[in-house]
């Protein structure tokens, strides 16, 4: 009988040992595997953090872009109204020297030197008429709300 125990007693400890080396194989496995886990863990929160970073960026282009859009829509309103300030300054000019045009001359001129200055008056209307025409204001109408 101690031959039997014994013959057992190493069928039993080969089959443990076999275990062993397939528990021992299976716990390597595991030790890769978790690891392998861990690593894409890591680059998942990596790559949280990249996004994160990217859309507070973008919020910040965005907020920068709105707000660069409201300074152009001021900047064209102000140069519409100051056009049209423009041209109603240039009108009043043009009122007060066809006012001072219209004076009669304070003494009797010949035919000739009334031919003259209304030659001169000519002229110079012309030119004031073209330093003070009014611009187009329309190229610079703010958009329609």
């Amino acid at each position: 009988m101690a031959e039997t125990d014994s013959g057992t007693l190493t069928d039993a400890v080969d089959a443990l040992r076999v275990e062993v080396t397939g528990l021992r194989a299976e716990i390597q496995d595991l030790d890769i595997s978790g690891r392998r886990t861990r690593r894409l863990i890591w680059r998942q929160w990596i790559v949280i953090v990249i996004v994160v970073l990217l859309a507070v960026g973008l919020g910040f282009v965005a907020v920068n872009a709105r707000h660069t859009a409201q300074i152009a829509s001021r900047n064209t309103e102000n140069a519409y109204t100051a056009c049209l300030k423009a041209n109603s300054a240039r009108a009043t000019t043009r009122a007060l020297w066809d006012s001072i045009f219209s004076q009669p001359p304070i003494q009797k001129l010949s035919p000739q030197e009334q031919a003259a200055r209304d030659a001169q008056v000519a002229a110079l209307r012309a030119r004031i008429a073209t330093s003070y025409a009014d611009q187009d204001c329309s190229k610079l109408a703010p958009p329609s709300k």
